[in-house]
């Protein structure tokens, strides 16, 4: 018996007018060196989305402070160290 090929969902925020993560992955590489070793192209294909999920983290929190709120935490921190 034959298995079917896997079924691919589409990411939440797919939208018809942004490109696929695909599409994106093979961008990145057609930037690329042609000599460019795998290991450099799964290393940037990883970081890519290790970024990028950060960023999806980000959005979904409901912890994020502002700028200022991270400046002031950072000006009590570093006063309480004698900096």
């Amino acid at each position: 018996m034959r298995k079917s090929a896997p079924q691919h969902r589409l990411p939440l925020r797919y939208n018809l007018d942004m490109k696929t993560e695909k599409q994106q992955a093979l961008e990145l590489i057609d930037r690329m060196p042609d000599q460019v070793s795998a290991e450099t192209i799964i290393t940037e294909l990883q970081f890519r989305l290790t970024v990028l999920r950060r960023g999806e983290d980000a959005e979904r929190a409901d912890h994020l402070m502002t700028h200022d709120e991270a400046k002031s935490r950072l000006s009590g921190w570093l006063k309480s160290t004698g900096t």
